[in-house]
């Protein structure tokens, strides 16, 4: 394992080639470039790894990229000759750190796909970081992109719609296993203001089931067997046709109905329903307490004061 760390070295904003060839040479597999004034990851397609007979930089594993300014390079123009992106050299690339580049939707899927939309860019990436950002919305193609992903850290970023979340993480079913977008340590805090979509209603219910069984935390809190009991019986109860999306052999069907069709809809808030239910309960005791105090009653009414037919 070799490691190269060049923290705020004042890189940018392309990448050097000197440092492309020493990464080369080293056989670099972790890679921190933080706190540099990165906009571009290209590299010139004429560059000389092509003469060595080498067609990626098949090495790397971990490269960290966080506080530069990669949102920029979206924007950059065309340049002759043809680039290639360091991410798209790396097929090995394992976990990808993108946090505080000030990065939107656009140019995340600029920077993921270098301008160019081709299924599995990414297909062995695992983990990855986006948080710091200003993104509203997840890539809808995220998954042709980055096909494999396990570990998603979205949190300080400006996500609102719990709908359009669920339709591109659906993708990940069966596959995800960890996944932030608020920034709780325990279950006291699950409700992080990170983003605005931690506040929908039954936000960690529906991407809990939506993910299914293979996510294993959300928000930094661990997702147990009793909460998924808990989470089915609750939209169940409270969703219409939850029996059909439930059924094995139609989980998939139901599950690409509610995600895409007929979005999931908006349920009350865990903390009131169970409010309401423990109301509901009270009053059920009281009205078991009056019925047996009134046949109490009966059960002493003096016989001389009943109606005889």
């Amino acid at each position: 394992t070799a490691r190269l760390s060049y923290v705020s070295y004042n890189i940018g904003p392309e990448l050097p080639l000197s440092l492309v060839e020493e990464l080369l040479k080293k056989r670099a597999t972790h890679i921190n470039l933080h706190g540099n004034r990165l906009a571009s990851l290209d590299i010139p397609s004429t560059w000389k790894y092509r003469r060595r007979n080498e067609t990626c930089i098949g090495h790397i594993v971990e490269l960290v990229l966080s506080s530069n300014c990669l949102h920029k390079g979206y924007s950059l123009p065309h340049i002759v000759p043809p680039r290639e992106s360091l991410l798209r050299l790396a097929p090995t690339l394992r976990r990808l750190n993108l946090a505080a580049n000030d990065l939107t939707e656009k140019s995340l899927f600029g920077l993921l796909t270098n301008r160019k939309n081709t299924a599995g860019a990414l297909s062995n990436l695992h983990e990855l970081d986006i948080s710091h950002n200003n993104i509203l919305r997840l890539p809808k193609d995220m998954h042709s992109i980055v096909p494999n992903l396990r570990c998603l850290n979205a949190t300080s970023n400006k996500i609102k719609s719990l709908s359009a979340t669920l339709q591109a993480l659906h993708p990940y079913r069966g596959i995800l296993e960890s996944l932030q977008f608020g920034g709780a340590k325990n279950r006291d805090q699950a409700r992080s203001r990170d983003n605005p979509i931690c506040f929908s209603k039954f936000y960690r219910e529906k991407l809990v089931f939506v993910l299914g069984d293979k996510l294993n935390r959300l928000d930094c809190v661990a997702i147990t067997h009793i909460e998924r009991e808990q989470i089915r019986i609750t939209l169940q109860n409270d969703m219409p046709n939850t029996d059909k999306v439930l059924s094995p052999d139609k989980m998939q069907e139901g599950l690409r109905n509610i995600t895409t069709i007929h979005p999931l809809p908006q349920c009350p808030d865990p903390l009131e329903a169970g409010s309401n239910l423990e109301a509901r309960s009270s009053n059920r005791r009281d009205y078991d307490l009056r019925s047996r105090q009134k046949q109490e009653r009966d059960d002493s009414f003096p016989d001389e004061y009943a109606v005889v037919n």
